[in-house]
């Protein structure tokens, strides 16, 4: 059983509960180059690589959890993470190109033909 089900945290997942823990793991994650130089960054990123890596898998379930039963906030409220990552790119030329730049027809894929 995955862990918010043990510990009975879907009863605080909502928008503003979630949100907010993704805020915060944000902020663990940034913590590690607070006060770092560009120069140092490289270092920082090799001696805290599992550190850091641990803050970002944080932030990456909270926003959209492999097994949706946790119920965490991409599930949550029905975001196609893939869908809404291409479309929020859709104006980089790289991404345009991939996701099309012909209109979609209602429900399509980035991927999808009209």
């Amino acid at each position: 059983m995955p862990a918010a089900g043990r510990r009975d945290w879907e009863q605080f997942h909502n928008l503003r509960t979630l949100s907010t823990s993704i805020a915060l793991e944000a902020a663990e994650l940034m913590e590690h180059t607070q006060w770092a130089t560009d120069a140092d960054l490289p270092a920082i990123a090799t001696q805290r690589r599992e550190a850091i890596a641990e803050e970002i898998a944080d932030v990456a379930s909270l926003c959209c959890h492999p097994e949706p039963v946790d119920g965490y906030l991409a599930h949550d409220l029905g975001v196609d993470m893939e869908e809404a990552a291409c479309l929020r790119q859709v104006n980089a030329p790289e991404v345009a190109k991939e996701c099309g730049e012909v209109p979609r027809r209602e429900g399509a894929g980035c991927g999808d033909e009209v």
